[in-house]
């Protein structure tokens, strides 16, 4: 990821891309009036608030007109109400690596850069991040808030013996992906990304939910609807259509629900499927849904 000021006072901020011979993605956001500096890592909570918050106090670029370069090729594409932006399009190679290039159409000079690796992966192992690899209390709203405000991402605690679980898996083959799709806002993207590092999580694609802007924001982090990791799985499962996917969540939100509708879509193209499961009062409905994707030979495996 790169960012950049410019002239315009505009920023890009360009994710992770990725992508096959079938399919690849190019997406960011545009900020105006934006500072961005490394997160100051601090054990005081009142500093960790205020850089919380400061996550939420953007300003984003709205419908601004950008030119995206991939190889030779220009793309001309604008950003959503949210400052948000998408380029699907046809790889012009089906390996390797390809440079991209995103700008502001009116200031050429904004450019930042980034790679897209074009992959073949024979497994891709999706992963929830709140609840399911990051303690986040998200099915309490006080506990949730205060953890997201008083630690920083080397604070934040994962589950115990979740990284060596997610490295077994990752050495079970040398031609995986892993992806974490949540339902936490692209505000945490820095945050999440610097979390997963520093804990020695595997390398991976991040794809988060619609951007939330303001200070009130913040006790609304991770909610909201969950349909977005629906479509952002499908988006995973097109984009490789020879992968098989391991599906992990959660039980404190809607994901054993996701990965079913997911799994009963395709059932050829699932391995396992792993829900944490938090909360007893849940378990008949988990239970339902493993006896139902069992009578597809779905396996879903529940864990604590």
């Amino acid at each position: 990821m790169t960012a950049r000021r410019v002239t315009s006072g505009c920023e890009i901020k360009l994710y992770r891309p990725f992508g096959s011979s079938k399919q690849a993605y190019i997406f960011g956001h545009v900020f105006k009036k934006q500072k961005l500096k490394r997160e100051r890592v601090s054990n005081n909570i009142l500093k960790n608030a205020w850089e919380m918050m400061k996550r939420y106090r953007v300003s984003v670029a709205s419908y601004q007109r950008l030119n995206v370069s991939v190889e030779d090729q220009i793309y001309q594409i604008k950003t959503d109400n949210k400052g948000f932006f998408l380029l699907s399009f046809d790889p012009p190679k089906t390996s390797g690596v390809i440079t991209c290039k995103a700008s502001l159409a009116e200031d050429p000079i904004s450019a930042v850069t980034g790679e897209l690796k074009l992959e073949k992966p024979q497994e891709i192992i999706v992963s929830d991040i709140d609840d399911t690899i990051l303690i986040s209390h998200s099915t309490s709203l006080f506990k949730k808030v205060y953890t997201l405000l008083s630690r920083n991402f080397e604070r934040r605690k994962p589950f115990a013996g979740v990284q060596a679980f997610y490295h077994q898996l990752d050495s079970k083959s040398p031609n995986q992906l892993f992806f974490y799709v949540s339902s936490s806002e692209w505000n945490l993207y820095d945050f999440i990304v610097n979390f997963c590092r520093h804990h020695n999580f595997p390398e991976g694609k991040f794809l988060l939910n619609d951007i939330k802007i303001g200070l009130g924001q913040v006790i609304k982090s991770g909610g909201g609807s969950h349909k977005h990791k629906y479509e952002k799985i499908r988006m995973i499962r097109e984009t490789y259509p020879a992968a098989k996917l391991t599906l992990i969540g959660d039980s404190g939100q809607k994901d054993a629900e996701i990965y079913e509708k997911i799994a009963l879509e395709a059932p050829d193209r699932i391995n396992e499927i792993y829900i944490r499961d938090l909360h007893k009062h849940k378990q008949k409905r988990l239970i339902s849904i493993q006896k139902r994707l069992a009578d597809k030979d779905i396996s879903m495996n529940l864990f604590k």
